[in-house]
């Protein structure tokens, strides 16, 4: 199983060497200043995890993500400013290269076409991951010191937002 995952980041890291020659040609050393993450639903927990982000203050962010990623990928997007686009990962090779080069050329930030798609909130962030942690429904309530319906509110929310039925769906990608 490894080597599969493997493969596949092997080939994105490919594909991302070759996108940023495409886009860098003059200015191969600005490409380096740049970090593309591929959201998956596979990786959420690494997602999940605040500080992912954090050791890549100092690199210019564009996310790829995946559909049922994507509100996850806006809740980034609103937190971190060094996160510069996020595109939709079923777009065309052409599409993400004019999306790269504008936030590049331009220096402005991009989010995606539809917006459809809501963010996830602060509170829906914190209790996906005690969640996908394995905490239960009464542990979150008790140490976020809110109801249990409010946590059940919040679970729906954010199931709704990443287009599953509910949230323990996405354990099963743990």
């Amino acid at each position: 199983m490894d080597e599969g995952r493997t493969g596949k980041n092997q080939f994105f890291e490919c594909a991302i060497a070759q996108l940023k020659k495409t886009i860098f040609k003059y200015g191969t050393e600005e490409g380096e200043n740049y970090c593309f993450i591929y959201f998956h639903v596979l990786f959420i927990r690494f997602f999940l995890k605040r500080d992912f982000l954090s050791t890549q203050r100092d690199k210019k962010i564009i996310i790829i993500s995946t559909t049922e990623m994507q509100s996850l990928a806006l809740f980034y997007y609103q937190q971190f400013s060094n996160v510069l686009a996020i595109i939709d990962a079923s777009e065309s090779v052409q599409n993400i290269i004019d999306v790269v080069r504008e936030t590049y050329r331009e220096k402005t930030r991009r989010v995606l076409a539809e917006s459809t798609i809501k963010a996830l909130t602060v509170r829906e962030f914190t209790i996906l991951l005690m969640i996908l942690n394995g905490s239960d429904i009464h542990s979150i309530a008790r140490r976020l010191n809110i109801a249990i319906k409010t946590v059940y509110a919040h679970g729906y929310s954010v199931a709704k937002k990443m287009g599953v039925r509910k949230v323990h769906d996405l354990i099963i990608f743990r």
